[in-house]
């Protein structure tokens, strides 16, 4: 009962009608909420609530949100937005709202332009803890593109380029 509180306080806060972007901090709140199963489903079920609303300032929160519960690896999140919600998230590509008086269609747009995000990010096949565990071992093989170390007749290993010494001499 707890967490379906502060579920629902913390979604609302993230998706307030502002025109602004939601607060991160806030955000990975949410994440660390939404890694257990049962609370995913109370995530995503309140995202997918406010995606509904008519107010392009919320759904684009909306989307931020669940781009990132995606991207800081939510799982179980992602499986169930997948499976339950993936036509409301779909609808939001082609979202057409009234026109601002003072932006135009700038804040419609924003929302087709999020939900595009957040469908290639509901999508994607890397999940982001694996790319990261990929590039951190990848970070120690790395060297210089097209160049390799030129070895000293001491069997140092040094640069050997113009107004240096070559090898032989």
């Amino acid at each position: 009962m707890l967490d379906s509180l502060a579920i629902f306080k913390k979604v609302e806060d993230v998706t307030v009608d502002k025109d602004d972007l939601p607060p991160v901090w806030l955000m990975d709140e949410l994440v660390s909420l939404a890694k257990s199963s049962d609370n995913a489903e109370k995530v995503a079920e309140r995202v997918v609530k406010r995606l509904q609303n008519k107010s392009p300032y919320v759904k684009f929160r909306a989307l931020r949100l669940l781009r990132h519960l995606c991207l800081k690896g939510c799982d179980q999140f992602q499986r169930i937005v997948q499976q339950r919600y993936n036509a409301i998230v779909r609808e939001q590509t082609t979202f057409k709202g009234l026109p601002d008086a003072f932006k135009g269609d700038a804040p419609n747009q924003r929302v087709r332009d999020a939900a595009k995000e957040a469908l290639e990010t509901l999508y994607s096949q890397i999940p982001v803890a694996s790319v990261s565990v990929a590039s951190s071992s990848l970070g120690s093989k790395l060297q210089g593109f097209g160049s390799t170390p030129a070895t000293g007749s001491n069997g140092s290993s040094r640069m050997i380029g113009f107004g240096s010494e070559s090898n032989g001499s």
